[in-house]
Parts: C-alpha cells; sequence; structure tokens
C-alpha cells in the first residue's frame, strides 16, 4: 500500500467519523 492509498483511506475515515461524530458532540 502506498502512502497516497494510505492518506486517502485516512482522510476518507476522518471525513465519515467528522460527518457522524459532529452532531454528537455539539450539543455537549
Amino acid at each position: 500500500m502506498s502512502s497516497w492509498e494510505k492518506f486517502q483511506v485516512w482522510f476518507v475515515a476522518r471525513r465519515l467519523m467528522v460527518e457522524v461524530g459532529y452532531p454528537w458532540l455539539l450539543p455537549r
């Protein structure tokens, strides 16, 4: 796996985490 592929996987996973996690974190 190249570093670019790792970066893409990390970026997509982080974006998903932000999109899913933000609504849960905002009320606090």
